[in-house]
């Protein structure tokens, strides 16, 4: 009886174990560009649902997603075709995430804009956060 006892609790244990290694979300996909109204467009592709904050400082853009970046995602991109966005990075935090944007000048709040997406299954796409920066 004490052994089927020990046998179903360390049977939950590695259960609970893995559903709470999967919780957090995960950054799987990260992209950019620059379209024709010099607008930089950001975009985290997320294993589920999250969220993301945004904070500007002097000449630098933060953005912090509660994901956990993927290993194989660079972290540092340098912006050829903007007059004002030189670099953006990437860092780890646990199981966060903080974006940098590097500017030549200060923006406005209304210079930037913060969303998430909804994932899409016809279209085949995941939960994204979204960053659209005037440059």
């Amino acid at each position: 009886m004490f052994k089927k006892i020990l046998f179903l609790c360390c049977c939950l244990f590695i259960c609970l174990g893995t559903g709470l290694a999967h919780g957090a979300p995960s950054i799987q996909k990260f992209t950019y560009g620059v379209n024709r109204d010099n607008r930089l467009r950001i975009v985290f592709d997320c294993s589920k649902k999250t969220k993301a904050s945004a904070q500007m400082s002097d000449r630098e853009l933060t953005v912090t997603v509660y994901g956990k970046l993927d290993n194989n995602i660079d972290k540092n991109y340098f912006i050829k075709n903007s007059a004002n966005i030189k670099r953006i990075s990437l860092e780890r935090d646990g199981n966060k995430t903080i974006l940098h944007v590097k500017l030549a000048k200060k923006l406005s709040n209304s210079d930037y804009k913060l969303f998430a997406l909804k994932a899409d299954r016809v279209a085949k796409r995941p939960e994204r956060i979204v960053v659209d920066v005037q440059s």
